[in-house]
């Protein structure tokens, strides 16, 4: 095998990798035994372990040893997945290496590029392609690489084409992005293949058709070839051109998805985090690891911006820490001063500008809407659902079926869009380069838009199982629009709505410490929009009060249901609904406090009004009896918090369903009493229920969970642990 340097990263990954299979210095003693022994004898001197494994790498890869290392290694654990990509990766560099170094370059070249010593990863598309071009099924002869601009689909077709040079002997590569290239690219293989005489004979002149005719007979007569069309617009472009017969293979690059059977469509994704980091250590000659993954990150792994990116460092001599900073500070005068990259034209400024003129204005409106939401996870549910936030043209095109369709095959064609199922993705750079086209009005007016579509599909229910669901997809658009329309200073009124939605979520969800700072967000916008003791501050409050007291801040949170009660009789009176809520949660807070009689008082006042306004069986009556039952277990009254408790659990099945976190809630207090009341066989049964409907919902590591497993653990040990003390 030929020497094979690993990189950093890949020292680091074998390292950890055989440090985590081999937990003792014998077992990996087994294996370089097993495998040669001057690597034992070397690793001996060695004190400590990691310095053993580290040792054993340098040696194995200095003497070109590493594969076989590695063989041996996965013989010991054939499934170990890090094991597998590193032999996958250096199989693929020595296979690489070997085209390189030891088969002549075909008889017909013309690939207008040296190989990129910088390329990275893409190792199993690399191979899927060589499998699927060599399988000989004449169905896959012709692959299309497609992808948005900028993914890399040129450089992933060179680089096949510098890997695999010894297996042909005639590789063309063909300008495909107009009609006149096409043609002249054509002609010049039709000179080398001595063809153009041929042409000329047919027709007395050297007549553009009759030569494409004539390279086309040939290839479908000579077997050995790739041909490459870069940058083809799409199929109908193309069909003058590609030969009929399989017998030669066919890479096509082009941003357009969609290719009626003419090729088999291949997807280039963006780079895997892991090697958008590798490119960047190799490129900028840095060893910032951590810094280098912030920035593919913030890149979103697309590959032109990751050179982009490495130039820029590499020439002014910045570290990657650096331009991270000035990336995320200055990111417009940033791409500004790119430069586009050897054999490519565009830099990230100007690569998809011609697709966003083509476009008709619907897919436009479409892309100017999802530069305001998370670039992943955009449902047409969604869109469809909120109709009526979206201009009417646009509105138009999510609710018509054939309309819808006829935006995706426009998006498709540039692939400024993808689409799986009803959810389509946008590049977050898309969205960068989109929102620095957009006027200062068009801005706010698709932010303003962004969040109402938004603020109205965002759930306000207490934690059904569904609303959960829908909340955990919508967060990050939730998300995003808040930022825009606090950025932007649009639709204050939907914002704070939204933003209370969101920090409710997020209480739920246990991220407390987000929950506030949203909150905190929420009433900063109130303070400036709506007047004071208005009820929609007081509903901020209650739920920024709510938060606080899932975070054991109890004064804070007094304070604030203090203020958010006042409020809220000062709007609606001494018996609404608000007042009720009020009400409960003040003596919640009471409650754990350690004051269960002060919290009787306010819970009963809640309760009455609540049965007064929904009557005995209302989900807002249990909320009420549930906090009862607490308060009355706490005062030592057993058998009165039981049947509360009771009651507010048939009340929260009859109206959510058996499997409601509202139930597991009632069902982890009931077992309370029934644990004091000593009745083990009854308060497992309710634990063990509460416990199977929280991991279902909220999580196995939500801490509510955890708490319940606890209680549901130590009732288990209980009954051992007294009968050890009676013995």
């Amino acid at each position: 095998m030929p020497f094979v340097e690993l990189t950093g990263l890949q020292q680091l990954r074998l390292r950890k990798a055989l440090r985590t299979i081999f937990v003792d210095e014998a077992g990996f003693d087994a294996l370089l035994l097993l495998f040669d022994t001057s690597l034992a004898d070397i690793s001996s001197t060695r004190d400590r372990f990691p310095d053993r494994i580290q040792s054993v790498i340098g040696e194995a890869q200095a003497k070109g040893w590493l594969l076989d290392l590695i063989g041996e290694a996965r013989q010991q654990v054939p499934d170990d997945p890090a094991l597998k990509q590193l032999e996958e990766e250096l199989t693929a560099r020595t296979l690489g290496y070997r085209a390189r170094q030891l088969e002549p370059p075909p008889k017909l070249w013309n690939v207008p590029r040296r190989q990129n010593r910088y390329f990275t990863g893409r190792t199993d598309l690399l191979k899927s392609l060589r499998d699927a071009l060599c399988s000989g099924d004449p169905t896959l002869s012709v692959q299309a690489l497609c992808g948005l601009g900028g993914v890399g689909k040129t450089q992933l077709a060179a680089e096949y084409a510098f890997q695999n040079a010894g297996d042909y002997r005639l590789v063309w590569w063909i300008k495909a992005e107009s009609l006149a290239t096409l043609a002249s690219d054509f002609a010049r293989l039709a000179n080398e293949l001595g063809l153009a005489s041929v042409g000329l004979a047919e027709t007395g002149t050297y007549d553009q058709p009759h030569l494409v005719s004539a390279v086309r007979r040939w290839l479908e007569t000579n077997d050995g070839w790739l041909l490459i069309f870069d940058n083809a617009a799409g199929p109908q472009e193309l069909s003058a051109y590609l030969p009929q017969a399989e017998i030669g293979h066919v890479l096509i690059t082009t941003q357009n998805l969609s290719w009626q059977g003419q090729a088999e469509v291949v997807v280039v994704p963006e780079l895997t985090p892991s090697s958008a980091v590798e490119f960047l250590l190799k490129r900028t000659k840095s060893k910032d690891a951590a810094s280098a993954e912030q920035l593919a990150s913030a890149l979103g792994e697309l590959p032109l911006a990751l050179e982009h990116a490495g130039a820029y460092i590499d020439s002014s001599g910045c570290l990657i820490r650096e331009y991270l900073t000035l990336f995320v500070t200055k990111k417009e005068q940033i791409f500004q001063r790119f430069e586009a990259p050897p054999g490519y034209p565009f830099t990230i400024a100007t690569t998809w500008e011609l697709a966003f003129k083509r476009i008709p204005s619907e897919a436009a409106e479409l892309l100017h809407l999802c530069t305001f939401l998370a670039p992943e996870g955009i449902s047409r549910a969604l869109l469809r659902n909120g109709a009526q936030c979206l201009p009417l043209s646009l509105a138009r095109s999510v609710t018509d079926h054939l309309e819808w369709n006829d935006i995706m095959q426009a998006l498709r064609r540039y692939s400024l869009l993808y689409r799986r199922d009803d959810v389509l993705r946008i590049h977050r750079l898309v969205q960068f380069v989109l929102l620095h086209r957009m006027k200062p009005d068009e801005r706010c007016f698709w932010a303003d838009v962004a969040v109402r579509l938004v603020a109205d599909a965002f759930p306000r229910d207490e934690g059904s199982s569904v609303s959960l669901r829908e909340c955990e997809s919508l967060l990050p658009h939730a998300l995003a629009a808040c930022g825009w329309a606090e950025a932007l200073n649009v639709q204050a009124e939907k914002t704070c709505l939204l933003l209370t939605k969101v920090g409710h979520f997020l209480r739920i969800r246990a991220q407390y410490a987000e929950s506030k700072s949203v909150l905190e967000r929420a009433l900063k916008i109130a303070d400036n929009t709506y007047p004071k003791g208005h009820p929609e501050v007081a509903a901020i409050i209650n739920s920024f009060g709510r938060t606080l007291h899932s975070l054991g801040e109890n004064a804070k949170a007094r304070r604030a249901f203090h203020r958010s009660l006042k409020d809220y009789k000062a709007c609606y009176g001494t018996s609404d609904p608000q007042v009720a809520r009020g009400y409960n949660d003040y003596g919640s807070v009471l409650l754990t406090c350690g004051k269960p009689k002060s919290a009787i008082k306010f819970i009963y006042r809640a309760m009455h009004i609540d049965e007064s306004i929904h009557g005995r069986s209302h989900p807002d009556v249990a909320r009420d009896r549930g906090n009862l039952g607490r308060a009355l277990h706490a005062l030592g009254d057993l058998n009165g918090g039981r049947n509360e408790l009771e009651k507010a659990l048939r009340i929260h099945e009859a109206h959510f369903g058996p499997n409601d976190p509202r139930v597991a809630d009632a069902l982890s207090n009931l077992g309370l009493v029934f644990r004091s009341q000593h009745n083990i066989t009854a308060a497992q049964a309710c634990f063990a229920r509460s416990l199977q409907i929280r991991e279902q919902v909220l999580g196995k590591q939500h801490p509510s969970t955890l708490r319940v497993r606890d209680r549901l653990t130590s009732l288990a040990r209980a009954p051992a642990v007294a009968e050890e003390r009676q013995n």
